[in-house]
């Protein structure tokens, strides 16, 4: 069992090196937000709902977070998402746009004493990794495509 976990946490770097060695193509950020922090801690797992981001409590505070992303982003990464009462670690980066201020999860880890790196869910940018890699599926059907029946769409 904790072979296959490694396997497929190994499996996972490999696809997440892959989409940040083409981070270059992504769009820049969104005008008017600014990253203006950045944290980082490790506590338990308070709520987790889609859609409304996760509450981690780490020591006395509760940090609200967003950016969870896509359900079969996690799931094609073979990744589990967090569940109430699970121990994770967390990076985030303080996103200013315009006078709101939000924490958007940028990795999530629940062991950073192995030797597997955190699940990234943003690049250097702040932007979503699922947003390259729903792009690159596009355009590998679209080559499948076009091998299939010798024209483009």
């Amino acid at each position: 069992m904790l072979h296959r976990k490694a396997a497929k946490k190994f499996g996972l770097v490999l696809i997440l090196g892959f989409l940040v060695g083409t981070v270059a193509m992504a769009a820049p950020a969104l005008a008017g937000c600014v990253v203006v922090d950045t944290g980082t801690g490790t506590g338990v797992v308070v709520s987790c709902r889609d859609g409304q981001g996760l509450t981690v409590k780490i020591g006395d505070d509760l940090v609200k977070l967003v950016g969870l992303g896509p359900v079969w982003f996690w799931e094609a990464v073979g990744y589990e998402r967090p569940d109430v009462g699970d121990e994770v670690t967390v990076w985030w980066n303080v996103v200013q746009c315009n006078e709101v201020k939000q924490n958007v999860l940028t990795a999530l880890d629940y062991n950073v004493e192995d030797a597997i790196p955190a699940l990234e869910l943003r690049d250097e940018n702040n932007l979503p990794l699922w947003n390259l890699a729903k792009r690159q599926i596009t355009h590998q059907q679209r080559l499948a495509y076009q091998h299939r029946t010798g024209r483009t769409k």
